[in-house]
């Protein structure tokens, strides 16, 4: 167990996993993931719960510790989706949730997972993200807390990403970015310089921006 826990995985076949898990057409699968042919959907399922076991593991440990990690382009997001100053954020989800075991918030992380699996449209690793925020914002409701998006924002929109953070189709906008168009709007919505923008994150933030100016979103 542990040598698997240490194996680097190739991002290229959680597509294929996930069109298994969904129990698509394994014909389309090319010849170099066959293996992943031969799999039941929910081996599929659980092979990517496994893959993403790390990533729910960085969610749930800023929601137990109130500390953020600022080095998690996923959980800075994640942070900033619920509120504004990472720190004040992460202190507040660590008190607001503290009537929750710990077992109860991983299980909440592995449930955004499965959810993720069944509504992806692209990046499956930030539309996790998106779900365990939705599903930890129920959580704080059931305890009648302060909205955590009441939270001051520390600091200014960068090519208005922050200030729609919390609308859905921003929410769907950001899930279907490849993993490294993700990480560069995510230091775009912490203000962080960025030398070079990539065409294709480019023309996804004009079309949903049109999108959005359309009233379309």
């Amino acid at each position: 167990m542990n040598k698997r826990t240490n194996q680097k995985f190739s991002a290229d076949e959680v597509e294929w996993l996930l069109l298994v898990a969904r129990g698509g057409d394994h014909t389309e699968i090319p010849l170099q993931h066959k293996w992943i042919a031969r799999m039941a959907p929910i081996e599929a399922r659980d092979e990517l719960l496994f893959r993403f076991q790390r990533l729910v593991t960085t969610l749930v440990n800023v929601c137990l510790t109130g500390r953020p990690d600022n080095w998690s382009s996923y959980q800075k997001t994640f942070l900033r989706m619920l509120g504004g100053n990472s720190e004040e954020t992460a202190a507040k989800l660590k008190r607001d949730l503290a009537d929750f075991h710990k077992t109860e918030l991983f299980s909440t992380g592995q449930l955004a997972v499965l959810q993720a699996i069944e509504t992806s449209r692209g990046n499956l690793a930030a539309t996790i993200v998106i779900r365990f925020r939705d599903l930890i914002e129920e959580l704080i409701q059931k305890v009648e807390t302060t909205p955590i998006d009441s939270l001051p924002m520390d600091c200014q929109a960068k090519d208005e990403l922050k200030d729609i953070v919390d609308n859905i189709c921003f929410q769907d906008f950001l899930s279907n970015l490849s993993e490294g168009d993700w990480i560069i709007a995510s230091k775009l919505m912490d203000g962080e310089p960025v030398k070079n923008v990539p065409d294709s994150l480019k023309e996804a933030m004009k079309d949903y921006l049109d999108a959005k100016n359309s009233s379309i979103c």
